[in-house]
């Protein structure tokens, strides 16, 4: 039986704010019409002026302005002004900026719906006056999840980075205190650090899995993939079952880690935000996140948040199968150039620059997202362990290589969230939520 369907369009998250523009549900208004750029566009030599448009957070007012300074350097006859937008209001606001025919030159793509209802105000990137063939020198995954965004698949805006949930990050400390000299590969690996703890650092939880309905749905997401890589996709694009076998097995197994003593149920009551202050302080040897958190693994940004940890590390999530573990990602944020610009040769250079160019660096150490530069290095310095540089490799090829897009039905997932975090306590059967997912899939009240 299927019971819905979707577009082919599909939505990254920045941290926890991503939630807020998947399920705003403000009104957008639908561009009828092709706007027509300038052919007698500003050459790139000339004197001008760029206008860019973002949303917060992405990557962030400091970081666009050390990719400006940096460009500028590069251009000096070319100013830049970044106007930053809450990202609860830049849906509404950009598409009135594009629709009313503002002075926007680079515009933040929102890579969900957003992008198909405003696609017909944004240049394809096939047009876009470029040193060389950009899509080429970025990711060929992060790429194609961009074109899927548009509703006849042409190119019109280009990614910058791409994030996905969850991981693990670990106490390296602790873990060898409790016996472990690697992280825990399988749920038999996560038992044994559950046990050395006991004996070693009795006060300390094996780990945090945040209680919020929209984590716990990437939770569980994660586990039935384990038995089908690509249950989410199938669901999402091709109108697939909900209540499957995978789905059945992977909900078990969640529970089973709780059942049986490998994690504890009494942590199942924190919070998002609680579970990283809790890492932070020591008192659990690992928290469950999304690779948003990656700047965890930095010295820099641990002391910066008061983080007493000497050294972190993230691992994908352990494994029952033997099967090697996987998440859904995404894009988080591309870059478009709107039709009517006038400065198509400068935006192109800009865009270039930040996402393929020696902009990557200015705003990529935050380690925010895995940049969408094909080959992008961290920066020498920014990671001061062998751990945390694996673990920075293992969060890049998560992201370049998931199971499933991470398309963010907020409603939706939070409802199924907190059937999983039932089942995790015991107090729903596997069946019971999947059968009440199903249930919510054909009701018509999500989608």
């Amino acid at each position: 039986m299927k019971y819905h369907k979707f577009a082919s369009v599909s939505t990254a998250t920045i941290l926890a704010t991503a939630l807020l523009l998947a399920g705003c549900g403000a009104p957008r208004s639908n561009p009828s019409t092709e706007q027509s750029g300038s052919a007698d566009g500003v050459p790139l030599d000339e004197e001008q002026s760029l206008t860019i448009w973002g949303w917060s957070g992405a990557p962030g007012a400091d970081a666009m302005q050390d990719v400006i300074d940096a460009f500028t350097q590069v251009h000096p006859n070319i100013s830049v002004t970044y106007n930053e937008i809450a990202n609860t209001d830049y849906a509404n606001k950009a598409t009135l900026g594009l629709s009313s025919g503002q002075e926007i030159d680079v515009i933040g793509v929102f890579p969900n719906e957003w992008a198909k209802d405003n696609e017909s105000y944004l240049l394809p990137v096939s047009e876009w006056d470029t040193t060389g063939d950009l899509s080429a020198e970025l990711s060929e995954t992060s790429v194609e999840q961009t074109s899927k965004i548009f509703s006849d698949g042409i190119l019109r805006a280009v990614p910058a980075y791409s994030s996905g949930d969850p991981v693990f990050f670990y106490n390296v400390d602790l873990l060898k205190e409790a016996g472990l000299t690697e992280p825990p590969a399988t749920w038999d690996d996560v038992k044994k650090l559950t046990e050395g703890l006991e004996s070693t650092e009795p006060d300390v939880a094996t780990a945090i899995i945040p209680q919020d309905g929209w984590f716990q749905s990437s939770v569980g997401l994660a586990f039935i993939q384990e038995f089908d890589p690509t249950y989410w996709n199938k669901f999402v694009y091709d109108q697939g079952e909900w209540n499957t076998d995978a789905a059945s097995q992977g909900l078990n197994l969640y529970q089973q880690i709780f059942s049986d003593g490998t994690l504890d149920k009494s942590t199942l009551d924190i919070s998002y935000s609680d579970a990283k202050t809790n890492f932070g302080e020591g008192k659990t040897a690992m928290v469950m996140s999304g690779t948003w958190d990656a700047g965890l693994l930095s010295e820099g940004y641990r002391e910066a948040n008061g983080f007493d940890i000497d050294n972190v590390g993230a691992v994908a999530i352990p494994s029952a199968t033997g099967s090697e573990g996987g998440i859904r990602s995404y894009v988080d944020l591309a870059l478009g150039i709107p039709t009517a610009s006038e400065h198509q040769e400068a935006a192109a250079a800009f865009i270039e620059f930040m996402v393929a160019g020696e902009g990557v660096d200015k705003w990529a150490s935050s380690l925010l997202g895995v940049p969408a530069k094909a080959d992008w290095t961290i920066p020498e310095g920014l990671l001061t362990s062998d751990q945390a540089v694996e673990g920075w490799k293992t969060i890049q090829n998560l992201v370049a290589n998931p199971q499933s897009d991470r398309f963010v039905l907020s409603n939706f997932e939070n409802q199924q969230g907190s059937y999983f975090l039932e089942v995790a306590r015991g107090s729903m059967t596997p069946d019971e939520a999947l059968t009440a997912g199903e249930q919510d899939a054909s009701s018509g009240k999500y989608f």
